[in-house]
């Protein structure tokens, strides 16, 4: 299998990333609890689709189709007027998962749009950082090892009022 290419998205990407979006909430364990709400996902894809405030990348199968998407938006640290990505989604559909190789263009992608966003700052505004999480209820212990090739551990997530 190759290496998928990456791209910036655009307004004709609305509806496949929309329905990558909706797969990931359907496999994601806070799905249960919390809704999905259509018009606000759909705002969110069009910040990045027509540059406005965000930055989506969409992986293209060689056959064609979007198979992977991930989407980073800036934001101000809340106890700082420095600027970082704040990744709210990546997704790769589970066909297309085995080898790593479309999360690992999708991440690749992102960590160049953050270089090129650092290169347009002055000094003193940088680091340009990205943060990235995952929630998912299982493999949480491999999905970490996957994720460090790509940023360095800080913390963690605890979410609480979640029933058993």
């Amino acid at each position: 299998m190759e290496t998928p290419t990456v791209r910036l998205a655009t307004p004709e990407d609305e509806g496949p990333i929309y329905a990558l979006l909706l797969q990931f909430h359907s496999e994601y364990p806070l799905s249960r609890q919390i809704p999905l709400v259509r018009s606000k996902v759909e705002a969110h894809i069009r910040m990045g689709t027509r540059r406005d405030g965000a930055v989506i990348g969409v992986a293209d199968a060689l056959e064609g189709g979007v198979i992977g998407t991930i989407g980073l938006f800036p934001q101000e640290w809340w106890w700082s007027d420095r600027w970082f990505f704040q990744q709210c989604w990546v997704y790769v559909l589970p066909a297309h998962r085995a080898e790593g190789r479309v999360g690992d263009a999708l991440f690749q992608w992102a960590a160049e749009r953050r270089a090129e966003f650092e290169s347009g700052m002055p000094p003193e505004a940088r680091p340009f950082l990205t943060s990235m999480d995952h929630i998912y209820g299982d493999r949480i212990e491999a999905r970490d090892r996957y994720w460090s090739r790509w940023g360095k551990r800080v913390g963690s997530i605890f979410v609480a009022g979640l029933p058993d």
